[in-house]
């Protein structure tokens, strides 16, 4: 679309959590240049934090946002392992876990989604869903983004 604009937002943790994995990797557009980003693992960690603990963080019980879903179910359906030293690490610093000591495995991980999972509003999901989601790109959402979807996707935790 000539003449129009887009807007990019760019957050940065000045005291990110430890433990990501980080690599190189060289851009050839526009011009050739490198670039240090988290590796698989660390993003779907990233992305874990958010899922599990967004709504605390912002202070309101029916914040949902789809793109966090969407995300997850790219993750899992790439059967992506996470990096549970950046994700226990994230959760203890900030979130409903902040400053707990948990044992942070796939036993741990699982059983957190699956609640999560069971209780979410789908339809504030997928209604969130349609702002990113080109139409006619899925054709049936309801099929993909529900809990016994999602939940079977988190088969190899």
């Amino acid at each position: 679309m000539q003449g129009a604009k887009s807007k990019i937002k760019i957050e940065i943790d000045n005291t990110p959590p430890e433990g990501s994995v980080f690599t190189e990797v060289i851009l050839k557009f526009p011009e050739e240049f490198k670039i240090l980003i988290q590796d698989h693992s660390s993003s779907f960690s990233g992305k874990l934090h958010a899922v599990l603990c967004r709504n605390f963080l912002m202070g309101e019980t029916t914040y949902i946002k789809g793109r966090d879903y969407f995300d997850l179910d790219w993750y899992l359906t790439k059967g992506i392992q996470p990096n549970y030293i950046l994700l226990k690490n994230a959760l203890y610093k900030a979130g409903p876990f902040e400053n707990k000591e948990l044992q942070v495995d796939n036993g741990w991980l699982k059983k957190e989604l699956e609640n999560k999972l069971k209780d979410l509003d789908w339809n504030l999901v997928k209604s969130d869903m349609t702002n990113f989601i080109l139409e006619g790109s899925f054709d049936d959402l309801d099929k993909i983004f529900n809990s016994d979807s999602m939940i079977k996707k988190t088969k190899f935790f």
